[in-house]
């Protein structure tokens, strides 16, 4: 567990690598001068639950949805502002844990992303419209022959002899280019849900809370973390820049869905 990789484990040689993207929206907003400002918020996981259930959701896609639904509309008061939007795809990176489908004992990092996305040329979307995009996408994603092909693209790519024999300083210039211009530029944001916290019950009586934050990003500017702890979760954002109007729909949103929320913020 130790030493093994599994993407390696589980490469497929020669399948087509995934679909092309489209470079996607990003938030407007000047980074914060060495400050990284977090926001939680935690709600009861059975009444999110629960909203979830009732538009035919998991609570990850629920969570997505409102996610994108919050940058639809920040999109859309940008669109009636002095400054334009150069985009329209808003598209937003969700971690699955590969273990699910690929057997494996590795303690290394084992995931990919799938990507849930809607365009807003086609138009307004209401939030279930939203809920049915991310549903589908995230179903047809998160499966394992669509999972093997970014195993495969990856894994080919580290494996081309041309790219080993690269100088490393080189190659950490180029990769950091392919990252910005292949990576976060398709990107519109980030939700990671690690599920349910376990703890012996000993432990449980003395916790107060749970909550994680993922790392900063200049380019995306804001990412949404997400993990329940007994009977609550806990929704916490990452941003490097100060403006709050995400965070305040996106809480916003679960309230005028029945979800009783509170709201708590610290720097860092």
């Amino acid at each position: 567990g130790e030493f093994e990789d599994a993407y390696k484990a589980h490469y497929r040689r020669g399948l087509p690598g995934p679909e092309s993207l489209s470079p996607a929206y990003h938030l407007p907003g000047i980074r914060a001068w060495r400050r990284y400002r977090s926001i939680t918020g935690s709600a009861p996981v059975a009444a999110v639950k629960a909203a979830a259930k009732e538009r035919g959701a998991s609570i990850t896609e629920y969570l997505t949805a409102v996610y994108m639904s919050a940058v639809a509309e920040v999109h859309a008061r940008q669109r009636s502002s002095r400054i334009k939007p150069r985009r329209s795809v808003i598209r937003v990176q969700v971690p699955v844990n590969l273990r699910r489908f690929f057997p494996s004992e590795t303690m290394r990092n084992f995931s990919l992303f799938v990507m849930p996305e809607i365009d807003l040329e086609l138009g307004e979307y209401d939030f279930d419209e939203i809920v049915r995009a991310v549903h589908h996408a995230m179903r047809s994603q998160i499966e394992e022959k669509q999972l093997s092909r970014q195993i495969s693209r990856n894994v080919a790519g580290e494996q081309n002899p041309i790219v080993r024999a690269i100088p490393l300083f080189i190659k950490d210039w180029y990769l950091a280019f392919l990252h910005d211009r292949y990576g976060d530029n398709l990107y519109s944001g980030v939700i990671s849900n690690l599920g349910p916290m376990r703890m012996p019950a000993e432990m449980e009586e003395h916790v107060q809370g749970a909550g994680f934050v993922l790392g900063p990003n200049p380019m995306l500017k804001k990412n949404l973390a997400v993990v329940s702890l007994s009977d609550e979760l806990y929704m916490t954002f990452g941003s490097v820049i100060e403006r709050r109007d995400l965070e305040r729909i996106f809480f916003r949103t679960l309230v005028d869905h029945g979800i009783r929320t509170t709201v708590t913020e610290a720097g860092i």
